[in-house]
C-alpha cells in the first residue's frame, strides 16, 4: 500500500480510529522509526506508531487492518455525502419555481452579482 494514500486519508478519521483504541499512542522519532524499522513493523501490527519529526507528529504508521478500516469509513463518508447531495438536489428540484427553469448560467451570475 503506497504512503500516499495514508496522506490522502481524512485527518479525522486517523484521529477517531487513534481514540478508539484507548491506550497512550507509541511515538518514535523519525530515526528511531528508521533505525528500528523492522521492529515499528512488527509494533504497528498491534497499535499505531506516532513517527515525530523535531517533536512534531510527521506520521502515523498503521497495520494493513486499519488502513482497510479507515478506506471504509471514507467510502461510507463519501456514499452518504453523495446520499446527501441527491436528496437535497431532488427536493430542490421539487420545490423549484417554473420562472428558476428557464434563468440561465448568466442570468445566476448576473443575479448573484447584484445581491453582493
Amino acid at each position: 500500500m503506497k504512503l500516499t494514500l495514508l496522506w490522502q486519508l481524512s485527518k479525522l478519521a486517523i484521529l477517531a480510529i487513534i481514540a478508539t483504541l484507548g491506550a497512550t499512542l507509541i511515538t518514535k522519532t523519525s530515526a528511531e522509526a528508521q533505525n528500528q524499522f523492522g521492529q515499528l513493523l512488527d509494533t504497528v501490527q498491534r497499535e499505531p506508531v506516532a513517527i515525530t519529526r523535531h517533536g512534531r507528529p510527521a506520521a502515523f504508521v498503521i497495520s494493513p487492518r486499519e488502513m482497510q478500516d479507515l478506506q471504509a469509513l471514507q467510502e461510507a463518508r463519501r456514499k452518504k455525502r453523495a446520499a446527501d447531495w441527491e436528496a437535497w438536489s431532488e427536493l430542490a428540484l421539487k420545490n423549484m419555481k417554473p420562472e428558476a427553469a428557464e434563468l440561465t448560467d448568466e442570468d445566476i451570475v448576473r443575479l448573484v452579482h447584484e445581491l453582493r
